[in-house]
């Protein structure tokens, strides 16, 4: 059925459409992902629901996520048998109140969706700014973008999201998924991995603060740690920590960068009373 209605689709490159067709792997993910019959799921993309029958078996209810019209018009006939059971948001995922959905269901959601590279940085903003409405994240990325946010490339160098995505969540990789597995056929392969928010996390004194100065580093990582401290944030702040001023933003740990925030809303924002640079 999935090959027979896929030929009648032609898929949007703009919404980065590779779907999932290979049926050992969306069992292994069902599998993975736990699931108990009164758990609260928000699958991000449909597509054409081939997932999306199998989960339903295990749950009592189902929300989707599913910005392509077409896809939403097929998906009302193919889940038919269950259409009590699900209920199917044609938005945005990014356009999605999460507190709305915890507030109606009073439970925790567990997320699921395999995420295209155009949205995947927004995602995990997006992800972040319900973290505390989220019980577990699993998702499907390019393993390009993965080895982007955890460093694991071959330079194993920092980046804004991979600070901010450590200080946020345990991260952990599954398994890796051949690119044979989708319809169409994507230039890279992807993995599928496990986002568990901290229930205990670095201490900060303000997570806004926190964010803004990994912005400002980040903003200017071509600089050496010397000359960004030459800026107006950072005067009179004693920087007692063990940083070589020679490195750029990217060579700086998660936990210097906590420290470095902590130390820099005492010396400067509340000395000076204001929480804004």
């Amino acid at each position: 059925m999935f090959k027979n209605n896929y030929k009648k689709f032609i898929p949007k490159k703009e919404l980065g459409q590779n779907f999932l067709n290979n049926l050992y792997i969306i069992k292994k993910i069902i599998k993975i992902i736990k699931l108990k019959k009164n758990d609260i799921l928000l699958e991000i993309g449909s597509g054409f629901g081939i997932i999306t029958k199998l989960i339903i078996l295990h749950l009592k209810k189902i929300n989707l996520v599913e910005i392509d019209l077409n896809l939403i018009k097929f998906l009302k006939k193919y889940l038919q048998f269950k259409k009590k059971k699900i209920l199917i948001y044609k938005k945005n995922i990014l356009k999605i109140n999460l507190i709305k959905i915890v507030k109606k269901e009073k439970k925790l959601i567990k997320l699921f969706g395999n995420i295209p590279y155009n949205i995947s940085t927004n995602l995990i903003f997006y992800i972040i700014k319900y973290i505390y409405y989220i019980k577990k994240i699993y998702i499907i990325l390019q393993k390009e973008f993965f080895e982007k946010i955890l460093s694991t490339s071959k330079k194993k160098t920092n980046g804004r999201l991979n600070i901010i995505i450590k200080y946020y969540f345990n991260i952990k990789p599954i398994f890796k998924i051949s690119k044979n597995s989708f319809i169409p056929k994507p230039k890279i392969k992807s993995i599928l991995i496990i986002l568990k928010p901290y229930k205990k996390i670095f201490f900060i004194i303000n997570i806004n603060i926190f964010n803004l100065i990994i912005k400002l580093f980040f903003n200017n990582r071509r600089k050496k740690i010397k000359n960004i401290f030459k800026k107006k944030i950072f005067k009179n702040v004693k920087i007692n920590i063990n940083i070589n001023l020679n490195f750029r933003s990217e060579n700086i740990s998660l936990l210097k960068y906590c420290i470095l925030s902590n130390l820099i809303i005492i010396n400067y924002f509340l000395k000076n009373n204001y929480f804004k640079i």
